[in-house]
């Protein structure tokens, strides 16, 4: 019975190190099928399984994963145009002084109607520091970015988008802890280690008759 104990205690350790753990981001993939959770301004946002108001497009690349993805397509100030950037945005708790590492897919739309995907504006940013500024992207199917931020215990996290002749896809965004994302080797074979001891140990028993 003690040896059954112990083996489940080193097998659950093994499995603790092992698994991610993820900071609160609600509705990253936007399975809800709106923008709960997120704060959102601009004149072209939705969430959607295909383009918002049925618009002909050469490229919609639809959700990355499940059902729905966000579509972001205002023109903003590009070529005069004198609107607003879509925004969204999300207050995420998070740990004080832990890392994370921000992870997001990113397509971007073309229509051949308006001359493709030019020009367009992509920002990412974490408590008002920018982590990238992405200008005049070609059309591409979902591509995966990540960002590492750290926490103070609540983050604000802003997507910032311009899109003149069509859209930007965003989909499947997450929030994973740096140090629990990958199993450190050493503390794997520890546990291994301690776990073929304690096996070893019972059969010694077991064979003195103990």
């Amino acid at each position: 019975m003690r040896l059954r104990s112990m083996m489940v205690v080193c097998v659950a350790g093994l499995f603790l190190v092992s698994l991610p753990v993820y900071a609160d981001i609600t509705n990253g993939g936007f399975e809800t099928g709106d923008f709960s959770g997120w704060n959102i301004s601009g004149i072209y946002t939705c969430v959607a399984t295909t383009l918002c108001g049925g618009n002909a497009d050469d490229t919609d690349p639809g959700p990355q994963a499940g059902s729905y993805a966000a579509y972001l397509g205002s023109p903003g100030n590009l070529n005069g145009q004198g609107q607003a950037d879509d925004q969204l945005s999300q207050t995420v708790v998070t740990t004080a002084g832990q890392n994370y590492t921000l992870d997001f897919f990113l397509a971007v739309g073309s229509t051949s109607a308006y001359g493709g995907a030019l020009p367009n504006s992509f920002a990412v940013s974490w408590d008002g520091s920018t982590l990238a500024a992405l200008n005049d992207l070609p059309s591409q199917s979902y591509k995966e970015y990540s960002y590492s931020v750290t926490g103070t215990g609540s983050d604000t996290l802003l997507f910032d988008t311009a899109m003149y002749p069509s859209v930007f896809v965003l989909d499947s965004i997450s929030l994973t802890e740096v140090s629990a994302s990958t199993p450190e080797p050493t503390s794997v074979v520890l546990l291994l280690t301690m776990l073929s001891a304690v096996a070893f140990g019972a059969r010694k028993r077991i064979a003195r008759g103990l």
